[in-house]
C-alpha cells in the first residue's frame, strides 16, 4: 500500500459554519475528498478526546487528557523525539530485523528492491 501524507494551514472565516477552506501546497497531487482521511493538529482548544495531546512550543507546555480514572502520579508519559530511527540509502541486499520502534520510522530508498523489514514493531 502506497501511504502519502500531506498537510496544509487552513481556515475558517465564520466559526459557526460547518466547513473549512485550505490552500493547495501538495504540488501536482490531487485529492479526491470523499475518498480522503483529514485530522487537525497544533492547537490545544481542538483537544476533546482522551489520549489527545497538545504541546506549546512556545510555552514548553504539554497538555494531556488522560483516561477516565488515570492516576497521573503514577503514568511514565513517552513520546516522539526523532522523525527517523534509520535512514538508508544506496544499499542492497538489506534485511532489518527483529527491531520495536516507538514514535518514530525507518526511511530507506533502494534502486534494487530487494531490501526487506520483517518482525518490526512501529509504535
Amino acid at each position: 500500500a502506497v501511504v502519502s501524507t500531506q498537510s496544509a494551514h487552513y481556515g475558517r472565516d465564520d466559526p459557526e459554519e460547518n466547513f473549512f477552506t485550505y490552500h493547495h501546497t501538495f504540488g501536482n497531487f490531487e485529492i479526491e475528498a470523499h475518498l480522503s482521511r483529514y485530522f487537525f493538529e497544533d492547537k490545544v482548544e481542538l483537544l476533546d478526546v482522551e489520549e489527545e495531546w497538545h504541546f506549546d512550543k512556545n510555552s514548553e507546555v504539554l497538555t494531556f487528557i488522560p483516561p477516565a480514572g488515570t492516576d497521573m502520579s503514577q503514568v511514565k508519559l513517552r513520546g516522539k523525539v526523532q522523525t527517523y530511527a534509520i535512514t538508508i540509502t544506496d544499499s542492497q541486499h538489506l534485511l532489518i530485523k527483529n527491531l520495536d520502534f516507538f514514535a518514530t520510522t525507518i526511511k530507506g530508498s533502494s534502486s534494487s528492491k530487494k531490501e526487506k523489514s520483517t518482525d518490526c514493531t512501529l509504535r
